[in-house]
């Protein structure tokens, strides 16, 4: 990680945020490199009401994955997302990336947080 973050500091002049990593990694395979979701198949995480109005449940979805009918800004899904293996540190990070560049909020999450919330989660 340090090695990515020196990279691109020497090559950029910038550092990228380090929830991109892990989002790039491990989420945008299925809700977009921008977060628009794939159609009506996989929501978008750009602008997603749900994901604002249950910001603190995102680590149990990370955690546990979803299963069943989802309503997202109006359309209504009915794809799994299964559950993704990350560490703390990795989930605070890619919350408050996704907070940051998708819901437009000035969350940061962290680590400890994550552990708090992840308390709440039903197996």
């Amino acid at each position: 990680m340090v090695g990515l973050i020196a990279y691109n500091l020497l090559t950029f002049g910038v550092i990228e945020h380090p929830g991109k990593t892990v989002y790039i990694s491990h989420c945008a395979d299925c809700h977009g490199n921008s977060g628009e979701g794939v159609r009506q198949l996989i929501p978008p995480l750009l602008n997603a009401d749900i994901a604002i109005e249950k910001f603190d449940s995102i680590p149990c979805w990370i955690k546990n994955g979803m299963n069943g009918e989802l309503i997202v800004n109006g359309v209504t899904y009915n794809q799994p997302m299964y559950p993704i293996k990350l560490n703390d540190v990795q989930t605070a990070n890619v919350m408050s990336y996704i907070a940051k560049e998708f819901l437009k909020t000035d969350k940061q999450i962290k680590s400890e947080q994550v552990r708090e919330l992840q308390k709440q989660c039903r197996e």
